[in-house]
């Protein structure tokens, strides 16, 4: 029960519901963490490739993921947090990120609004974009879009992860337990316009403090 004790870090009457009541427990909004996850994809021949990172330590180290991380006090916004976390990750700095999806997940001791990115970068046109490179926390890899290892994956990234690649704007909610399993999920495509008023609500604000993420770090 480490979620009762966090601080509130949100004011929920501000947000854009887009969870289902059924599903997802009520102070969802007001005790979430926010994170980014961004994926660059080589959309420039006739099949596809994406950019994964392999995390090299922590825990769910040996996993695929997409870049990215917790939002931090000293983001200037969850965009400006996304493409710190692309640099940090795998060195790419000059790749334009445009928000696509909202995925939000809920275990049963913690609540996340996870802001989803996606760049274009040629695999064959280094000069355009710059280079992926090996990092402490992650090592690039290519894969064709429909030959992704799912099994070096979380369960749930099989269902969302080729929903952002595409670039169609989309909501997805998951409920887990906690063994990462899928207990529950939903997947929708939303205008953009949704996409971007849902977006909105979980900005960066003088309440999301620096207090307030180590109260939350230390009650998970």
């Amino acid at each position: 029960q480490g979620r009762l004790v966090q601080r509130q870090c949100f004011d929920s009457v501000q947000q854009v519901d887009l969870l289902d009541s059924g599903r997802f427990d009520p102070a969802f909004h007001t005790w979430k963490r926010l994170f980014s996850e961004s994926f660059i994809v080589d959309d420039s021949a006739e099949h596809w490739r994406v950019l994964l990172g392999v995390k090299k330590r922590g825990l769910q180290a040996g996993r695929l993921f997409g870049f990215g991380g917790k939002v931090e006090s000293s983001d200037a916004s969850v965009q400006a947090a996304a493409e710190r976390e692309v640099e940090e990750e795998c060195g790419l700095s000059d790749v334009q990120l445009v928000q696509v999806g909202l995925v939000y997940v809920q275990f049963p001791t913690q609540f996340m609004e996870i802001h989803v990115f996606r760049g274009s970068l040629s695999e064959q046109q280094p000069a355009v974009g710059g280079v992926a490179v090996e990092t402490e926390e992650m090592r690039p890899e290519w894969f064709n879009a429909d030959e992704i290892p799912w099994e070096r994956a979380l369960p749930d990234s099989k269902l969302w992860y080729p929903l952002a690649w595409t670039g169609e704007p989309f909501v997805a909610q998951f409920v887990l337990d906690g063994e990462d399993q899928v207990l529950w999920h939903h997947l929708q495509h939303v205008d953009k316009a949704v996409l971007a008023t849902a977006a909105a609500a979980g900005t960066v604000s003088p309440a999301y403090s620096t207090d307030c993420i180590a109260a939350n770090e230390a009650a998970a």
